[in-house]
């Protein structure tokens, strides 16, 4: 998400060691984000032109189901570290952690408390996602803007009142690549494309300003 002359990416070590590790951090989740979705984007490709009870489905669970959750948890580990900074209320990171803070923390903390998790369903006998979590998109706009919803769970259906991910229908798909990615578990929903972009924006912003308070410190003029 960072570009590689970002200022996050080369603090030099003049910084404080703490906020450099933080900058770490931050490159690091971001990366790791963009990474997995980048990957799932393209499993999900592959998952559109499927037929589901196919066994090739199966490694796309697999795939699709690893990105998901390296998702969460970097993205778990990046708000832990930007809920520290200062921020201004309805500003572009009080927005960001006011969005998808709870909804991230929940799902991590869900899957760390899995065992707990399945004696509870056990016992209430009903789940909401598949254990792992289901995930919705859309495909492509075509040229008639006719575009298909897909759903696809990233586990065996237990339960037969058990449904998938709901995703939001007055979102316009993409004309160009597969959006709307939407990742449901334990109760909880995350629109992981609206996440994406919002992460790049926040931190291209953050990075931004870094550089510039770094600069004017230093006495350079700004452009």
């Amino acid at each position: 998400m960072l570009p590689r002359d970002s200022f996050f990416r080369n603090a030099p070590r003049v910084f404080d060691l703490d906020s450099r590790l933080r900058w770490e951090i931050i490159v690091n989740a971001s990366d790791s984000v963009s990474l997995s979705y980048s990957r799932l984007l393209k499993t999900l490709e592959t998952v559109s032109s499927l037929n589901l009870k196919d066994e090739d489905s199966e490694v796309q669970r697999s795939c699709a189901s690893v990105d998901c959750w390296s998702i969460v948890d970097h993205t778990h580990a990046l708000v832990q570290i930007l809920k520290g900074f200062p921020r201004k209320q309805e500003g572009q990171l009080d927005s960001f952690l006011g969005q998808f803070q709870k909804t991230v923390f929940k799902m991590r903390n869900g899957r760390s408390h899995i065992s707990q998790n399945i004696d509870n369903i056990t016992i209430k006998k009903r789940l909401k996602h598949p254990i792992y979590g289901a995930l919705a998109f859309t495909t492509p706009l075509r040229d008639d803007l006719t575009y298909e919803t897909v759903t696809f769970a990233l586990g065996g259906l237990q339960f037969d009142e058990q449904v998938g991910c709901t995703i939001d229908m007055y979102a316009m798909p993409l004309k160009s690549a597969f959006g709307n990615v939407t990742f449901g578990a334990f109760g909880e929903t995350l629109n992981i494309s609206s996440l994406c972009a919002s992460m790049q924006n926040l931190l291209m912003s953050m990075d931004e300003m870094a550089r510039a308070l770094t600069l004017l410190a230093n006495g350079q003029v700004l452009n």
